[in-house]
């Protein structure tokens, strides 16, 4: 009967043994802390910013994702063995509101259990790192401030200040498209940064501490759908511009484009192709001769013809001014506007100017068409050889035909 009663009993008893060991527990706690620069001179040091952070609770599982994404920086972050991740802000401080783990052995019961995390931690400027040592963490706990890590860059970071300039003078004035590629080591892909810049502005490029000597950046303009082009700074045309060497930061940079577009100035002045010297040689006389001639502007070709240009502004008349009332002087032969708002091009040049020789055609002889001299009295043209710079808005001539003009030959004409 005792026997009995005593297998009675102790079935029950081994299948709750049974059980209890083969159930788990689930916990749960939370984790922050921060991460700072160790080269920082503030006190307390500056925090690292958008810095990655992963926990484990297995340590052979954050070695082996540490050892494959050492192996190549693309595969960062690419794994289903962390606990928890997230990013630290801008003060280097970070939270993980919930880890969870199972286990079959907790440490006080299932009412409690503490765990060791392994961590990673990456941002591309200080590289990738393992947590100095284990952090414990306890169950139903937020375990404030819980990790305390110092990370020293692995890049340096300088700020390029660029000012974009109009070599022909002043800040270009327009949004520009830059590209800067900063080498990062034999083998190593550069970083390419791209961003848009009016006049002036600061880049951000970073490169490994440990390349020697310091690497030259090279930096890259594009106007996209305009007529400017990037150039040095005394505006010769170069594939790019400007190399300056990262030894420092800031590193400022003066960068320049040119202009391969521009309009002619406004032509004006006073023709005085009947003064006569010997008659009155005072500037202030001139004579009805002089207007209503036609005045044409062109340009000599490649054969030394003159052409002429078709832009309706290409042609003008000259006039006179005032009405001599009151002692005032009548000016005749005057003339305004003559090439106004004609474009021309020269992606060529490599001076901060642009230049451009171009003819005034006078039609002395009034007869409407240009033509050279055909052997009656007062037949024949005359033409001003003028040069007209990319920089001027207004030229004012001032024409004499015994000084500064040339008759129209037969072999100037096409």
């Amino acid at each position: 009967m005792a026997k009995h009663l005593i297998k009675f009993m102790l079935v029950p008893a081994l299948s709750c043994i049974l059980l209890l060991c083969g159930c788990s527990a689930v916990f749960k706690a939370g984790v922050s802390g921060t991460v700072r620069d160790a080269d920082s001179l503030s006190n307390p040091k500056d925090g690292i910013a958008n810095m990655d952070v992963y926990a484990y609770t297995s340590e052979t599982a954050r070695d082996t994702d540490l050892s494959g994404w050492q192996a190549g920086t693309t595969a960062i972050g690419s794994s289903s063995s962390y606990v928890g991740r997230t990013t630290t802000a801008a003060d280097g401080t970070f939270t993980i509101s919930r880890l969870v783990w199972e286990t079959f052995s907790p440490a006080f019961g299932k009412t409690a259990d503490y765990r060791d995390l392994f961590m990673i931690f990456h941002q591309a400027d200080f590289g990738l790192h393992a947590n100095s040592k284990p952090i414990t963490v306890v169950s139903d706990s937020t375990n404030v401030n819980a990790v305390s890590e110092e990370f020293s860059k692995v890049n340096q970071l300088t700020d390029l200040q660029l000012t974009i300039n109009n070599v022909a003078g002043g800040v270009l004035g327009q949004a520009v498209s830059v590209k800067v590629t900063v080498p990062q080591g034999v083998g190593i892909d550069p970083k390419v940064y791209q961003s848009m810049v009016n006049s002036n502005g600061t880049i951000t490029v970073s490169h490994p501490k440990s390349l020697v000597p310091d690497p030259q950046a090279t930096i890259e303009l594009s106007l996209n759908g305009s007529t400017w082009l990037q150039c040095d700074k005394d505006g010769g045309f170069t594939a790019a511009a400007t190399s300056p060497i990262l030894s420092g930061s800031p590193t400022v940079v003066t960068v320049y484009m040119k202009n391969t577009e521009f309009e002619f100035p406004s032509l004006s002045g006073q023709s005085h192709f009947h003064y006569n010297p010997a008659v009155n040689d005072d500037d202030n006389v001139s004579y009805t001769e002089d207007d209503n001639m036609l005045v044409w502007l062109g340009y000599k070709d490649t054969n030394s013809d003159i052409i002429l240009f078709t832009d309706p502004s290409a042609t003008t008349t000259t006039v006179s001014s005032g009405d001599g009332s009151n002692g005032s002087i009548i000016r005749h032969g005057l003339l305004n506007g003559l090439g106004a708002g004609i474009i021309w091009t020269d992606d060529t040049y490599t001076t901060k100017l642009a230049s451009r020789e171009i003819v005034v055609v006078f039609d002395v002889d009034k007869n409407g068409r240009l033509n050279a001299d055909e052997g009656g009295a007062n037949t024949g043209d005359w033409y001003v050889p003028q040069v007209v710079y990319s920089n001027e808005t207004t030229k004012n001539l001032n024409i004499r035909a015994e000084n500064n003009s040339t008759a129209v030959l037969a072999g100037d004409l096409p």
